[in-house]
């Protein structure tokens, strides 16, 4: 997963206290085979800003793809201070990426608070590999999403499109579309466990015979995968710990990280207090 300068840009325009949303712009492009587009993921914050968030965008593999060097994060606020980087996962374990992650935590040092007006999280670049005619949703996720009070928060997000097309730009073009606005959730994965169907199976019919002692787990995929997940998708044993063990380091992580943005904010606040009386016996600093 390379790490890159982290970095965010206030969108022009005025200030939506209090919105909570996520969104992709432009929402849907078109572009031509083997060409290349790039979205923005933006961010609406809530009442109390929006300080730690980790966001995943899903896309279908067969129609575009993208790395981590193609996720750029954009340049940070005056007087804040702040960390981020892109990653790319494999969140379904098929072995294919399908999830790009803008992970960020921020705080202004004159006050404390995170990002208080429509920002670009990242800008996204995803290559063709599709056909003519088919199309990939954008589909957004906030796996963490928090604000400056510590409260996770529920934004509602905007999903984006991009389609193949022949006569399409080879860097894409917009095209009107409005997604429905839907309440964010994390990335799927498979549950922990899931109940065995009832319907028709508690009473075998005349002539089936009852199944054997350790045949009652279905055969044709693991407990626990997602409804119309294959066998070949859902994680082995092992395999679902793997990746919620990822998860898991990534939030900790953002934790840390949040820890050490808050601490450096106030030794920079503090700084800024002292000003001149730095120096020795109150004067200002040599120097």
């Amino acid at each position: 997963m390379a790490v890159l300068a982290a970095s965010f840009v206030a969108v022009p325009g005025p200030a939506l206290a209090d919105a909570n949303e996520v969104s992709i712009s432009p929402a849907a492009i078109e572009v031509a085979p083997d060409g290349s587009a790039t979205v923005q993921l933006i961010a609406d914050p809530p009442a109390e800003t929006l300080n730690v968030w980790a966001i995943d965008v899903l896309f279908d593999p067969g129609v575009v793809t993208t790395s981590s060097r193609n996720c750029d994060m954009l340049d940070s606020p005056a007087d804040s201070t702040l960390v981020g980087f892109c990653g790319v996962n494999d969140k379904d374990g098929d072995g294919v990426v399908e999830t790009v992650t803008p992970v960020g935590a921020i705080i202004f040092n004159d006050d404390g608070s995170g990002l208080k007006e429509r920002t670009v999280l990242a800008d996204i670049t995803f290559e063709v590999v599709g056909a003519p005619g088919e199309c990939s949703d954008l589909r957004v996720g906030a796996a963490i999403h928090v604000d400056s009070a510590g409260v996770p928060t529920e934004p509602l997000v905007f999903d984006g499109r991009i389609c193949v097309e022949q006569d399409a730009p080879p860097s894409g073009t917009a095209v009107p579309h409005t997604p429905e606005a839907r309440t964010s959730e994390p990335t799927p994965t498979p549950p922990e466990s899931e109940e065995t169907p009832t319907s028709g199976d508690e009473t075998p019919a005349d002539g089936e015979e009852t199944p054997a002692s350790g045949e009652e787990t279905p055969a044709d995929g693991p407990q626990g995968a997602s409804p119309g997940q294959s066998a070949s998708q859902a994680p082995a044993a092992g395999e679902g710990d793997e990746d919620g063990g990822g998860d898991g380091v990534l939030i900790w992580a953002l934790v840390a990280v949040a820890g050490l943005i808050v601490a450096a904010g106030v030794a920079w606040a503090v700084v800024r207090r002292r000003g001149a009386n730095s120096g020795p016996e109150g004067g200002p600093s040599a120097g």
